[in-house]
Order: C-alpha cells, then sequence, then structure tokens
C-alpha cells in the first residue's frame, strides 16, 4: 500500500463503513504517493480491536507497529500515524492477538492410521511435513503453537528455522519426546522415551531440558513406578521447565494432579459421564496455577469427517500440499473405521459437555488445543473448530477467545504473546466479521502478522520475500 505525505498525518475523523466521507479517507489513504517506507511500520486503521484481556472491543480502532512489536493502540482521530507507516485497512473487520493453538502436532497432517506417504515425505518427515504443517497453521491466524509430542531433532529444527526467518510458521514451543510409563527405560523412540526408576527419569528430564525443550511431556504417568512422575516433575521444576500430562484416563487425571503437573492434557476419554467427587475436589485443589488443554478435536474431528466426507473436497485440508501427498492423505481416509470405533468414539464425545462443564466450575484455567495433525484434524482449520465446540458447549466467545490468546500465553510463560498492547510482540489476525458473536468468524481469515510481517493479506498468501502492497479484496489462499 502507498504511504502518507509528511511527517506525521493523523486521522482527522472516524472512518465509518459505507460512509462517503469514509470511503473517501480511506481512498485517500490507499492513494496518496509518499517516500517509500520502512516494511517494519504499519498502521492497522479502523477495525475493532479485541486486545486479550476480556474487556470491552475498541471501536474505530488503530494500532502501530514497528519492527516485531506494537507500539501504540488507539482510536481513529485521537492517534498520529507516522509517515513512514504503511497502511492496513481494518475497516469493518476485527483485529484481535494471533491465535495460540497450545496442543497440535506438526508431525502430522490429520492422515489415517497406516498411510503411505510418497518419497520424499516418508523418509524425512522433518524436513517436509513439519513445514507444511507450520505454514497451514499460520495461514489459519495461529501464530504460536505448542507441540508436545515430537522428535527432538524434528523439533529443535523446525523451531531454529523458523527462528531464523528460513521457514514461515508459528512460534514453536516444543516437548521433543514424550516421557513414557508403557515402555521398558531401554526404549528410545523418535517421540517417545521409556523410564525406568527416578534416577533414569531424572537424567532424561535433563537431556531434554539440556537440549531445550519447553515443556516436559509424560505419558502414561500411571503406568511408572511408584515415585517416578514426582522425580520427573521435581527435575524439572528445578531446571525452570513446565510438566505436562496426559489425561485421557482417570489413573492418569489422579497422577498428574497429586504430582504436581504444571497443566494437563485431553479430556478423559472413558464413557463414564463425568469426573468423580474425587477427582473434581482434587482439581478444586490444585485449580490455582493449574492449566487444561482439553483437546475437544481431537475426537470430534473424525466423527465430523465420518459424518460429513465431502470435507475432503473442500479446500482448507489440501491447503499448500503437493497433490501426491494430498492424494495419500485423503486415501487413507476413505473409507472410515470400522463401526464398533465409530460407535465408540461417538460414546466419548457425548461425555464432553458434562466435563468441560465440571472444569469450568472448579476454576481451573481453561486454554485452547486442538490435537491438529490427528486423525480427521487439518492443520488449516482444527483451531477455530476447537474453539467453535467450545462454543456449542456453552463457552462464551470472549472467553474462548482469550483461552486461546491471554491465557495460553500464560501457559506458555510469555506476557508479550497473547495480547494487543504497547510492548507486545506484533502478532496480529484480522478477521472478516464478529468472532464476538461467534467464534466460527476466525475461519474468515483476512490478515496474519507475525513479528510485524505480513504472511496473509486480503485473504491470500504472501510469498516469501513479497512485499504486500494491496491486492484485490478476497483473493484466496492457495488451492482454495
Amino acid at each position: 500500500m502507498t504511504r502518507h505525505r509528511g511527517a506525521t498525518h493523523t486521522v482527522q475523523r472516524r472512518v465509518r463503513q459505507g460512509s462517503l466521507a469514509g470511503l473517501a479517507l480511506l481512498s485517500a489513504l490507499a492513494v496518496t504517493p509518499g517516500p517509500a517506507a520502512p516494511a517494519d511500520a504499519w498502521a492497522l486503521v479502523g477495525g475493532v480491536v479485541i486486545d486479550g484481556h476480556g474487556g470491552p472491543p475498541l471501536a474505530d480502532a488503530v494500532v502501530l507497529v514497528e519492527g516485531d512489536r506494537i507500539k501504540a493502540v488507539g482510536r481513529v482521530g485521537q492517534l498520529t500515524i507516522p509517515a513512514h507507516a504503511r497502511v492496513l485497512d481494518t475497516e469493518g473487520r476485527t483485529v484481535l492477538p494471533g491465535l495460540i493453538d497450545a496442543h497440535a502436532h506438526l508431525g502430522y497432517l490429520g492422515e489415517g492410521e497406516g498411510i503411505s506417504w510418497p518419497e520424499p515425505y516418508a523418509s524425512k518427515p522433518g524436513e517436509h511435513i513439519l513445514p507444511l504443517a507450520a505454514r497451514q497453521l499460520l495461514s489459519a491466524g495461529v501464530t504460536t503453537v505448542r507441540d508436545p509430542y515430537c522428535g527432538l531433532e524434528d523439533g529443535l529444527r523446525t523451531r531454529r528455522r523458523i527462528e531464523a526467518g528460513e521457514l514461515p510458521g508459528p512460534r514453536l514451543f516444543i516437548s521433543g519426546p514424550a516421557l513414557t510409563g508403557s515402555r521398558g527405560a531401554e526404549f528410545v523412540g523418535r517421540t517417545e522415551w521409556g523410564v525406568g526408576d527416578a534416577a533414569d527419569a531424572r537424567r532424561k528430564v535433563a537431556r531434554l531440558a539440556e537440549a531445550g525443550v519447553d515443556v516436559i511431556k509424560l505419558l502414561s504417568p500411571d503406568r511408572m513406578a511408584p515415585g517416578v512422575a514426582e522425580a520427573i516433575v521435581d527435575e524439572a521444576r528445578r531446571r525452570k521447565v513446565p510438566t505436562t500430562f496426559h489425561a485421557l484416563s482417570m489413573d492418569e487425571v489422579r497422577r498428574g494432579l497429586l504430582a504436581g503437573a504444571s497443566s494437563l492434557e485431553h479430556l478423559e476419554m472413558g464413557t463414564a459421564p463425568q469426573y468423580p467427587s474425587d477427582v473434581v475436589e482434587q482439581i478444586r485443589e490444585r485449580n490455582r496455577g493449574l492449566y487444561w488443554i482439553p483437546t475437544l478435536g481431537g475426537f470430534w474431528a473424525p466423527v465430523d469427517g465420518w459424518d460429513f466426507p465431502e470435507r475432503l473436497d473442500q479446500p482448507e485440508p489440501r491447503r499448500f500440499l503437493p497433490p501426491d501427498l494430498w492424494s495419500a492423505l485423503a486415501a487413507s481416509l476413505r473409507p472410515p473405521r470400522n463401526a464398533a470405533e465409530v460407535h465408540d468414539e461417538r460414546r466419548i464425545v457425548a461425555t464432553f459437555p458434562a466435563k468441560l462443564r465440571q472444569l469450568r466450575e472448579s476454576g481451573v484455567t481453561l486454554v485452547v488445543g486442538s490435537d491438529s495433525g490427528t486423525l480427521w484434524n487439518f492443520h488449516a482449520e482444527a483451531t477455530w473448530r476447537e474453539m467453535w465446540r467450545w462454543e456449542t458447549l456453552g463457552v462464551p466467545p470472549m472467553e474462548t477467545i482469550r483461552a486461546a490468546t491471554y491465557w495460553a500465553a500464560r501457559l506458555l510463560g510469555r506476557t508479550d504473546l497473547g495480547v494487543v498492547e504497547p510492548g507486545a510482540l506484533a502478532d496480529l489476525i484480522v478477521v472478516e466479521g464478529n468472532p464476538l458473536e461467534s467464534v466460527r468468524d476466525l475461519r474468515r481469515v483476512d490478515a496474519v502478522m507475525k513479528g510485524g510481517r505480513i504472511h496473509v493479506r486480503d485473504g491470500r498468501w504472501v510469498a516469501d520475500g513479497e512485499v504486500p502492497e494491496r491486492s484485490a479484496r478476497g483473493w484466496p489462499l492457495p488451492s482454495r
């Protein structure tokens, strides 16, 4: 977009969508010639801002970005726009913090079991699958991801490449391999390491922490020898690394709560209608500082896919995927699994409304995590679908949005993410519509900025190295 002339420019009046004055002003902002501008200065002008803190939205807002940080937030007519800033018109749309998905699996793309990947994806998934997943997530407005189950080298390499600007993708927080009680101490796989006694567990925590992981994941903690889960939590705390426990069974939930987990992953997947009273009481006792990532989508996505297999003909799941890769993925999902498994999955999700309600009433901090990459759970749509599921179960849109921004950032130990305020990292998304009416509007991504750099503009992907000048509204992302 062309820039303003002069040292500073103040928008003198409110820009009203559809008004002649507003249209004239936006036209002037778009076409007035000016000096070449640094690519790291932006003004997002005219939209409604949801800042992540949960207060009233700010209408007719201006968000100024310098470098990778937000410099100022104010109203049209009250905030001076620097002459060198590029203007991103957000009139009629909503600006909010980039989404944070606290449970995503970049090593998978939503495929079924037994898939036969073509080369080079089969032999080098870390070099080829993870970058595609990262790009899909970023294009959907997810600017930060926590992957709690990944290969150590794959995760570290992908994180380094994203941080270096070599690979477009969300900010990446990883666990590396999960420490599991279901395998012997000698087992060292790509995504799981078995643990033996407490001393062995401490050594493996030290190895992961020294490698630079962001969280230690415990898998099947109920099958670990007495004292082992506690030793993992203690060693991780000593090294200032949080721990998260797999919580698909009541025994895993109890073990995680007693051992002092920082967070728990998933809702319990049994068919009991709700959490028993002793578990609820433990949650209430631990609710201060405890985070829970329910991951409804990991179970609901396959049910949705089996009910409506035409999802495979929609553009979002295949976004950025080469044709041969997509063909293999789609083939792995047809036909659905056997009828008994479909029935079991439906019985499991039928218990989720009551269990989610129990967690909300307990006071535990809920955080959005989609479980993207699992069966039928495609990265390009998993996060907004997870949030929509929360909405269908009675969670108000603002509470859901904060769980995918403000509270998710606090889970990661970051106060400079998940908010729109001066000093925060300029991770911002612009969506068509009003997600406070329904979070389904989060699927209508118009712009994505991460660290002050535009990756999506006017609904289209901005190619690497491209200077994102204004394009015709509604241009699609690739493969739509």
